[in-house]
């Protein structure tokens, strides 16, 4: 009888396990033009205020599962500086957790940089001055 019910309950943990895809997709784009032609920004998940013609190195990873993503790429300093306008900076104490898989090293990149947030969108901001990065995620 104790049998019975092992192997019942380890089916139902195979099952739920199995329902589970944890889907991730990576991407990668030299370009704005690249990102462009493969109709990425119309995904929406990077928001199109941040959306900018002279981005490059653009690197997006979705959960699809979860509905979250992490991004960066760079831009010119002046068109940091434009974009800095549009967006509130506030103060964050803490190490931002991200839902999302394999994370660790751009939790790392974002920990001690000014943060953003917007009126607009719901994704989080970090930009690095120095290497002319910005960072986003949706958690």
């Amino acid at each position: 009888m104790k049998l019975n019910r092992i192997i019942l309950f380890s089916i139902l943990i195979c099952i739920c396990l199995a329902s589970c895809s944890f889907e991730t997709i990576e991407s990668n784009f030299a370009t704005y033009e690249e990102a462009l032609n493969k109709n990425y920004f119309e995904k929406g998940w990077i928001p199109k205020e941040l959306v900018n013609k002279k981005m490059k190195k653009i690197y997006v990873k979705n959960d699809l599962d979860r509905n979250t993503c992490i991004f960066s790429y760079q831009l010119q300093s002046s068109e940091i500086e434009i974009l800095e306008e549009n967006l509130i900076r506030f103060e964050q104490k803490y190490t931002e957790r991200l839902n999302i898989k394999n994370s660790k090293w751009f939790e790392k990149d974002i920990l001690n940089l000014p943060k953003y947030r917007s009126n607009n969108f719901k994704h989080g901001i970090a930009i690095n001055k120095d290497k002319r990065i910005v960072y986003g995620w949706l958690n």
